[in-house]
């Protein structure tokens, strides 16, 4: 087990919200996308799990870490990827520079072929001397997979990773996480208003009303999608 929470409550110090999960667990190699309004919660639980905030009781272990110690937390934060809108990528990088830097951040040797062939995984080879600032809103989420090929991260945190793209590059992306799940083995959680598209992928959906978990729905439940998983060429080979 990757994730797992057991009766964890936060409260903000300047807002009336508070959130509650009596309990969620998430494993290797799953896809969790997680949906609902907006302000009832959903980034505040990816932050939680990736060790941005500390919950306010409750128990927060990822990794077999206790993310109430902030050191956990930072060791979390250190050996996870955690993908925002525009991509988590240094604009004036290349993107072969991009997967290096971030993984000496992380404690990795530099290792240039390595960094290539994570490339190659997401379809971006070609672009490895590109700057990012030049790339596409798709092409730049898929630098940072390749950035999550390359460390190993066991786990990858996507805040809204298709809130700006289009419908192509949006299934590009949701593919990409699918299997840094299915294929690296990482444990994706992935904050989404278009849940209906991330159903598609996602091997879970939890949906998140007022500050708690309404549904915990899985691929096997009658009301998630019974559409199959659409695969893409080119997203992690």
């Amino acid at each position: 087990m990757i994730v797992d929470l057991q009766d964890v409550v936060v409260r903000h110090p300047r807002s009336s919200f508070q959130m509650a999960i009596p309990s969620v667990q998430i494993d290797a190699g799953e896809f969790v996308a997680v949906g609902g309004p907006s302000g009832t919660g959903k980034s505040t639980l990816l932050d939680v799990c990736a060790g941005m905030i500390a919950a306010t009781s409750g128990k927060v272990e990822v990794l077999d870490l206790d993310l109430r110690k902030r050191r956990a937390r930072r060791v979390v934060r250190r050996r996870g990827t955690y993908l925002v809108q525009r991509g988590s990528v240094v604009e004036y990088l290349t993107a072969l520079e991009n997967i290096v830097v971030a993984g000496e951040i992380a404690g990795i040797r530099r290792d240039i072929p390595a960094a290539r062939a994570a490339l190659e995984t997401v379809g971006l080879l070609d672009q490895a001397a590109s700057r990012v600032s030049n790339m596409s809103g798709g092409q730049r989420q898929r630098v940072a997979m390749a950035s999550a090929v390359y460390r190993r991260s066991p786990l990858v945190w996507a805040d809204e990773p298709t809130s700006a793209l289009d419908a192509a590059n949006s299934d590009l992306v949701l593919a990409g996480l699918r299997d840094l799940a299915h294929q690296a083995g990482a444990a994706v959680m992935c904050v989404t208003h278009d849940t209906v598209r991330a159903e598609a992928f996602a091997d879970r959906l939890l949906v998140i009303r007022d500050g708690s978990v309404v549904e915990d729905l899985r691929r096997t439940d009658p009301s998630m999608t019974t559409q199959a998983p659409p695969t893409h060429e080119g997203v992690l080979r």
